[in-house]
């Protein structure tokens, strides 16, 4: 029996692969070293200390500021021409003549309502000349008192006047 030999007869490998195979295993070893650099750094972290601040949660309305008031004046000249519209009228029939003013209610709005479930007590949020209120059924803040309310509407009071304002 003959013996075949295969024609292309593998080498030892020589030293220049040995070299390129170590060199591609310290490549290998560094990356897999600085992941695990990075998860161990990442799981052992120093917590920064946290400082506690303190805040005033205390509600304290704003103090009341008066608003300013002012006068409209009817001018009876007539910008385009530069001359009188209406004729002047005479100053005894201006005096004998009343006049009323309309009522002015300031700028009131509702917010809501607070209800406390175990005293059934209930608060009532109005914003009253742009300042937060909490009150209480008849209760009186600014010259405005609270008639009567529930989850959609109040009723307050003004210088004897009543209103219904309905939830923002």
């Amino acid at each position: 029996m003959q013996i075949i030999k295969p024609a292309i007869q593998h080498k030892a490998l020589p030293l220049k692969n040995k070299t390129k195979t170590y060199v591609l295993l310290i490549i290998v070893l560094g990356v897999w070293g600085a992941i695990a650099y990075q998860i161990w750094s990442g799981l052992h972290q120093d917590i920064p200390e946290i400082i506690q601040q303190d805040i005033n949660t205390a509600f304290n309305p704003l103090n009341k500021v008066e608003m300013d008031t002012f006068s409209v004046q009817v001018f009876d000249r007539n910008p385009f021409l530069g001359t009188l519209t209406k004729a002047k009228v005479n100053n005894q029939k201006r005096n004998t003549r009343i006049k009323t003013t309309p009522f002015v209610w300031i700028p009131i709005s509702y917010q809501g309502l607070i209800k406390n479930p175990s005293s059934k007590e209930q608060l009532y949020v109005l914003t009253i000349n742009g300042q937060q209120h909490l009150l209480k059924r008849g209760q009186n803040r600014d010259g405005v008192s609270l008639v009567r309310g529930d989850s959609k509407k109040v009723t307050v009071k003004y210088k004897n006047h009543q209103k219904k304002i309905n939830i923002q």
